[in-house]
């Protein structure tokens, strides 16, 4: 119990010492994850890990279920890389989604698909969508919390990939730092994983223009692609 407590302790500290220093780089996890044989890896979340995907798609691994995007993209590097592993590729995520549309699903989308990797990105609809309220970035995490909790509750063994949710805009990145700061504290509350975006897409943003890499906050080919290669990296896969 002591070395659990310790580990937990260690986890949080280190994801909380990321969201400090805001580092551009991947923040890695302490000990290496391992990806099952026969692993079953769900990506959630909004519009952006969407991509076009076909809703009504159940069969893991299948290109129009996996959409155009970030999950496409590391599902192809997987399958690729790994064809002796057998995975099971699952893209769940719905545009326009926020942390109680996820809620409202988690059941069906989440639990029921009993993943051993679960990836979230979502908060730039919770932005906008409560924004103008004084506790907008409580209400998320709160919320965000709570669908933490009924996943550790049916599925003790699931490794959680928290991925930063961004906003790439001068005049409101100030107000969604708030948002980014409170994945950070649920990333650490979930003992999560935790794939920083923003900076890294901001840096690429100031070196090749909005255009080249993001289509409004939509990730382009290319944008989709470096998320994609951050997510590998610090998943260590």
């Amino acid at each position: 119990m002591k070395d659990i407590n310790r580990r937990r302790l260690l986890l949080s500290s280190a994801v909380l010492a990321g969201a400090a220093c805001r580092s551009s780089e991947a923040m890695s996890p302490l000990v290496p994850y391992v990806l099952p044989d026969g692993a079953r890896i769900v990506f959630q979340g909004d519009s952006i890990t969407d991509v076009d995907h076909w809703p009504g798609t159940i069969d893991p691994n299948n290109a129009r279920g996996m959409g155009d995007g970030y999950p496409f993209m590391i599902a192809h590097h997987l399958l690729f890389t790994r064809p002796r592993q057998n995975l099971l590729l699952f893209n769940r995520a719905r545009g326009g989604d926020t942390v109680p549309l996820l809620q409202s699903r988690w059941q069906s989308d989440v639990i029921n698909m009993r993943p051993d990797l679960l990836s979230i990105m979502i908060g730039i609809n919770d932005f906008f969508a409560d924004a103008g309220s004084a506790n907008y970035a409580t209400k998320y995490e709160s919320g965000y919390k709570a669908l933490i909790d009924q996943t550790r509750e049916a599925l003790t063994n699931t490794q959680i990939v928290i991925v930063e949710p961004y906003l790439i805009d001068d005049e409101l990145e100030a107000d969604f730092k708030s948002i980014r700061d409170a994945s950070v504290r649920v990333a650490a509350y979930a003992e999560a994983i935790y794939v920083p975006t923003h900076d890294m897409l901001k840096r690429l943003v100031q070196q090749n223009g909005h255009n080249y890499w993001l289509d409004d906050q939509h990730p382009t080919i290319p944008g989709s692609a470096a998320i994609a290669e951050q997510w590998l990296k610090t998943v260590g896969l």
